[in-house]
């Protein structure tokens, strides 16, 4: 019963941070990963708390997020080839114009690859965020790119 119990309360938790992202409570999300929340749990249509917030343009949480491990490529559940109607926070915060939270993820995606081998694979994820998926718009993309 212990098990189901541990269950019940991180299902709870993840809910009750989808909401206080949602409304824009730093310190509620906080609170609640630090009692065990999952920082990449998935609510509706598997949108994660860092998709929340871009969608709701809180670019403050979404760092909070990206600082304590949420993963800024988790895509939603419709998001494939031919289907991506929010796909990523990246997306999703071009969907909505939140211009400062592109920005605050440009960022973070660069520094999670610098230094990398794969800096120039993080250039093609991004193309791939716009869901542009033909050669000459990646490969136009990746020129115009620092």
């Amino acid at each position: 019963m212990a098990g189901r119990f541990k269950v019940d309360e991180k299902i709870r938790l993840g809910k009750e941070l989808i909401v206080a992202i949602r409304e824009g409570k730093l310190e509620k999300a906080r609170e609640l990963i630090n009692r065990g929340a999952d920082i990449n749990t998935r609510g509706e249509l598997k949108i994660t708390p860092l998709m929340n917030a871009a969608a709701y343009g809180h670019t403050g949480i979404g760092q909070f997020l990206i600082n304590r491990g949420a993963k800024i490529a988790a895509r939603d559940e419709f998001d494939s080839e031919f289907s991506a109607p929010f796909g990523t926070a990246y997306r999703l915060a071009i969907l909505k114009g939140h211009t400062d939270f592109l920005k605050m993820l440009e960022t973070a995606m660069d520094n999670a690859m610098k230094g990398s081998a794969n800096y120039h694979v993080g250039k093609l994820w991004k193309a791939a965020c716009h869901n542009q998926r033909t050669k000459r718009q990646i490969l136009e993309i990746l020129r115009t790119s620092n």
